[in-house]
């Protein structure tokens, strides 16, 4: 009897064994799926995982049972954060942090499957076992039990619970496509796997035998979908003539040396001797040699295209020359220097331009026909959100004497100078922030004039005016006055500001104030904030309606300085220290910002807000001392601590949920490049080492992340993403997840209309974007 006990315990052990210890399911993460009983597959809409109620949100100890389908959110399943042993956490609906969990973590037959807040525990985590043919066994991380029906019934309210691994049907379930609704087979549809397929949305452009696709963004609206696709490629052609640069660094405003003029490259690099075309939404454009910002200061390609997605306005060098392309049009023209660029709106397709020709012969394109010619100055080219009215800044026959024209008929002015001017957003109504240099007993001073909408303001002399911050249907600016009645050298007491509020849709105007010395207004989602100071030197939070949120006072700040943000849900925090190696004072909401574990904070790295939710994500240095590397770092509620640079641009913070995901760089012994890893809160995501980690996205949940690597030593700067040549030569990745997928990739973005990342691909003599 005892033989047989024992051969019996060592089946059940080694079953167990074979069952935990076979290679588990690959399941994308971040899917939405059913998860349906093997009972009820292909028989009967019945089976289905179900949290009892129309839950709108998911309450922690919920009982999961099995119900007839329907489309409530608590109905849909996803599967993140899989760890190195393969396994899963189950995030429930569109909540944020509500997972499946054996409760209380138990581990005896028949404990029930609930719901309950995320803890990164053991009795969280979940591995799926695949049978075939889509059936799963899903097997609990803590027990090593797996998932079945109470009973081994599939009628509405049967309870779900763990049991020992045995086989039949009410251990076996589905996982059904929220949005194919067919049940999903590892190996059938696009993973992360470096052997996967993606998932091709359709061809972009068609490519010649010896083009190249080097250069790749995907845009997106708001809600996720598709605003624009934008790619580079390039060809050998090894005759043409390359010329110098005219900026050794494009992007960053720098002197013209030699008026501009490009001379004959003797050496020319590799990467230039090809012909460059721009791809915008499957239209070609080009060639060139070169392609950049039309004024060679925005890196930024998003920045060159309108807001509906359709137009791009660019230049292309040619030999010694920039062709400017507006609206997606080749101009035809071009011009020498970018101190000659044109002046044109980014914002509209229209391809009408103004250009300095020659000496006092600035000239006015529209419709490609030469509308204005000889003026001494036309500037500032603007559309209205109608695409048809137009405002432009002009001086026919004096610089010193600017208008404002609107359809080419002058509505104010001459100005000696115009340091803003713009259309009101939404509308076809214009703003202007200008002024003209008077005298005042023998000394000249600048006479302002403001119009917002269908109200001027005229300032004296001796009032200055800050520049206008305007949030539909605010503009904000400040009025800053000397008191004529002190004589001291006290600046807090020789100027006072005030703050104005124009409202161009209701002509309400409001002021507040009087502020001391100086005053700034800052955006933070659709309002904004004023930081001032008052006549004792104390700095000033002040909010939009003019209330002095927080006060730090002179003697507090000592010789430091202090500094303020506010969120958009109106969280507001300050900082401020005495001096260099002092400590910060940290407050939110007006107290104390304490952090648990860190006795005194050395510098505050970053503080932003997430734009979606308006929770803090803040990095903070505990120690000053030479080489010291101890940070914390808080999404939210939640932190934890690491030892490494924490540039701001290197942390990703997740929107749903605490995550924080970022590149770590080091240097190793006897090397001179930096080496970059990629980090999920602290800690290693994957073994995998980089020279560069750039384009960096994660999912709103920071389950799933991607960028563009490189694992070789480079010459050129391997951080950038820009469209200039000399990052063209560099062999860059694909990473998914902590994998590499072959392939000629642009980079990546997140789609949260198809839960996955999108990114332009070269397959073959074609481009495609394809989701992954």
């Amino acid at each position: 009897m005892r033989t047989k006990i024992l051969i019996l315990f060592a089946l059940i052990v080694s079953n167990s064994v074979l069952v935990l210890g076979q290679r588990p399911a690959d399941i994308p993460t971040g899917k939405q799926f059913f998860i349906q009983s093997a009972i009820n597959y292909g028989k009967n809409s019945g089976g289905y995982w179900d949290v009892p109620g129309y839950p709108k949100t998911i309450q922690k100890g919920s009982n999961i049972q099995v119900y007839d389908f329907d489309n409530n959110h608590d109905r849909t399943y996803s599967m993140h954060f899989r760890d190195s042993d393969g396994y899963y956490e189950i995030k429930i609906g569109n909540t944020v942090n509500s997972r499946i969990d054996i409760q209380g973590g138990g581990k005896k037959n028949g404990t029930s499957v609930k719901t309950w807040t995320r803890n990164r525990g053991n009795n969280q985590k979940f591995l799926f076992r695949h049978l075939g043919n889509g059936r799963f066994k899903i097997y609990d991380k803590n027990s090593g039990k797996a998932i079945c029906l109470a009973g081994r019934s599939s009628k509405n309210r049967s309870n779900v619970h763990i049991w020992d691994d045995h086989n039949g049907p009410w251990m076996e379930w589905y996982l059904i496509d929220a949005q194919t609704r067919r049940a999903f087979v590892p190996g059938r549809e696009a993973t992360t796997s470096t052997s996967a397929a993606t998932t091709n949305t359709g061809s972009i452009a068609s490519l010649a035998s010896n083009e190249e696709f080097v250069y790749g963004r995907v845009g997106l609206k708001e809600n996720g979908r598709v605003k624009y696709t934008f790619a580079m490629t390039r060809k050998p052609n090894n005759s043409k003539q390359i010329y110098i640069r005219e900026m050794r660094m494009p992007y960053g405003p720098q002197p013209i040396v030699g008026g501009g003029q490009m001379r004959v490259q003797k050496n020319p690099k590799d990467y230039d001797m090809y012909d460059y075309f721009v791809i915008m939404n499957g239209q070609r454009i080009g060639p060139y040699d070169r392609i950049y910002d039309i004024h060679q200061d925005e890196g930024d390609v998003d920045k060159w295209i309108t807001p509906d997605g359709k137009h791009v306005s660019f230049a292309g060098v040619k030999g010694q020359k920039y062709y400017p392309v507006f609206g997606s049009k080749p101009s035809g023209i071009y011009f020498w220097s970018v101190v000659q660029a044109p002046s044109y709106d980014p914002t509209s397709s229209k391809t009408t331009y103004a250009m300095e020709w020659g000496p006092d012969d600035t000239r006015l394109i529209e419709n490609g026909s030469v509308k204005l010619k000889g003026w001494k100055v036309i500037s500032d080219v603007n559309y209205a959100s109608n695409n048809k009215d137009l405002l432009y800044v002009g001086a026919q026959d004096d610089k010193r004497k600017r208008r404002i024209y609107l359809n080419h008929t002058p509505i104010a002015g001459p100005f000696n100078l115009v340091t803003q001017v713009g259309f009101l957003p939404g509308t076809n109504k214009p703003y202007y922030n200008a002024f003209n240099r008077v005298t005042v007993d023998n000394t000249s001073k600048a006479k302002k004039s403001v119009l917002i909408g269908d109200r001027e303001f005229n300032f004296s002399s001796d009032q200055q005016i800050g520049n206008l911050k305007i949030i539909d249907p605010w503009v904000c600016f400040t009025v800053k006055v000397n008191n004529t009645d002190y004589n001291g050298d006290d600046r807090f007491k020789k100027q006072s500001v005030e703050v104005w509020k124009y409202n161009y849709r209701t002509d309400e105007i409001v002021k507040y104030g009087k502020y001391a010395y100086n005053a700034s207004v800052h955006e933070t989602g659709d309002t904004f904030y004023i930081t001032s100071y008052d006549t004792n030197g104390s700095s000033l939070l002040i909010s939009a309606d003019g209330k002095i949120l927080d006060t730090v006072t002179a003697q507090e700040k000592g010789k430091g300085s202090a500094a303020f943000k506010v969120s958009s849900n109106g969280d507001f925090f300050t900082f401020y220290w005495k001096g260099m190696k002092k400590p910060y004072v940290l407050k939110k909401n007006g107290e104390q910002f304490k952090i648990d574990g860190v006795d005194k904070i050395m510098g505050v790295e970053t503080l932003k807000f997430c734009p979606k939710t308006g929770k803090v994500n803040l990095v903070v240095a505990k120690d000053q001392s030479v080489g010291s590397m101890d940070r914390t770092v808080i999404n939210g509620n939640y932190r934890f601590d690491i030892k490494g640079r924490a540039h701001g641009n290197w942390m990703h913070f997740a929107e749903e949920g605490n995550d924080v995901i970022s590149i770590y760089e080091f240097k190793r012994e006897n090397e001179k490049h930096f080496t970059k890893q990629i980090y999920k809160n602290g800690k290693p995501l994957s073994d995998l080492l980089f020279r560069s980690i750039l384009q960096l996205r994660i999912s709103p949940d920071a389950s799933r992340y991607a960028a563009l690597v490189t694992e070789v030593d480079c010459d050129t700067p391997a951080g950038q993403y820009f469209t200039e040549n000399q990052y063209m030569d560099l062999k860059r990745k694909l990473l998914v997840d902590g994998k590499i997928i072959e392939g000629n990739f642009g980079s990546p973005v997140w789609s949260r209309e198809k839960n996955k990342f999108l990114v332009l691909k070269q397959e073959g003599n074609s481009m495609r974007m394809v989701e992954l």
